[in-house]
């Protein structure tokens, strides 16, 4: 059974909650990154996916979810609308 289905049975609101890092968004040079008195040295699976790639990949998800009529809200929207979702007595 998927995530979706089995909340489609437990007639609850389907939630999905993403968080990119910012420097998803940007570039990563290769190679050790120098900054003030040291650098660090990113492992390549952590900068290959980064950039433009990154950006198309979200710009995917959003227009798929977009076709599946999601709502977007922030983290502290999401809250308040589940206070009211959990204050409902039949839920």
């Amino acid at each position: 059974m998927s995530y979706l289905e089995k909340n489609d049975q437990s007639q609850k609101p389907i939630v999905l909650c993403f968080y990119f890092h910012p420097w998803e968004f940007w570039e990563m040079p290769e190679g050790v990154i120098h900054y003030g008195e040291g650098g660090v040295l990113p492992d390549q699976f952590l900068i290959k996916g980064c950039g433009e790639y990154c950006l198309n990949q979200v710009e995917l998800l959003i227009d798929w979810l977009k076709s599946k009529e999601a709502t977007f809200l922030t983290a502290g929207q999401c809250a308040r609308k589940w206070q009211g979702i959990l204050a409902q007595p039949d839920l």
